[in-house]
């Protein structure tokens, strides 16, 4: 990609930042350093992953955790995938957390545990998906 190309997605901002930088560092959190290229194949991990689990293009993936260097990588995984990501705060009430994920088209979760929800099951049942 050229200086003057236009991405079409936050993937191909990823790709081409793997690709031209792979070795700078794009992420520090809490004394963790993420270059692009270990970003770009974080993100790509995610995408594979909710894929896996049944996520389709233009469907929600809710993110439940604290805030984390890893809510970056499910953002851009699932951006991947054509998904959108909705982050809920750790913090809210059960009815307030119940209000968010009936609100989502055919929710699919994330938390910290990387754990992904197809749309036809609760997130109580739901596969976890391991990072390695």
């Amino acid at each position: 990609m050229s200086n003057n190309q236009i991405f079409r997605n936050f993937g191909d901002v990823t790709r081409h930042l793997a690709a031209t930088q792979p070795d700078r560092v794009a992420l520090t959190f809490e004394g963790r350093d993420t270059t692009y290229g270990e970003f770009e194949r974080h993100t790509n991990r995610v995408a594979a992953a909710l894929l896996a689990s049944g996520v389709k293009k233009g469907e929600r993936v809710a993110y439940f955790g604290k805030n984390s260097d890893r809510y970056l990588e499910i953002f851009f995984g699932a951006a991947k995938v054509g998904a959108v990501t909705t982050p809920i705060n750790w913090r809210l009430a059960g009815p307030e957390l119940a209000y968010i994920l009936q609100d989502c088209v055919r929710p699919s979760s994330s938390s910290e545990r990387s754990s992904a929800t197809p749309s036809s099951r609760s997130p109580a049942t739901a596969p976890v998906l391991r990072r390695s």
